[in-house]
């Protein structure tokens, strides 16, 4: 998989697949807090297989955006905003791979 270059709060690129999660946790400790530790497992073993998965995925990733684009026009602060951005981005190109996947209509 080919990864893109972004760029952190900061402005400086970034091609790490990480690089989101580095913009929050970067964010969330300049303000005193920290953003809690990646799973070392999902399980994903209740969940079914094949189409059934997919579009259960495709709904996660449209409540996102919908979520990102509610939040984004009230986000006050620059760091959080670019952060809010490239996780809304991510978002709607993580809907149309699943919509992809699926067959569906992408436009």
């Amino acid at each position: 998989m080919r990864s893109r270059s972004t760029a952190t709060a900061s402005g400086s690129p970034c091609s790490r697949p990480d690089c989101a999660r580095t913009r929050q946790s970067s964010a969330a400790t300049t303000r005193g807090t920290a953003t809690p530790r990646s799973r070392d497992d999902y399980d994903f073993g209740h969940a079914p297989a094949g189409d059934e998965f997919v579009r259960l995925a495709l709904e996660i990733e449209i409540a996102a955006q919908r979520a990102y684009t509610g939040l984004i026009s009230r986000i006050r602060t620059e760091d959080y905003l670019l952060s809010a951005a490239f996780i809304l981005v991510d978002e709607v190109r993580h809907m149309t791979v699943w919509q992809r996947l699926l067959g569906l209509k992408i436009y």
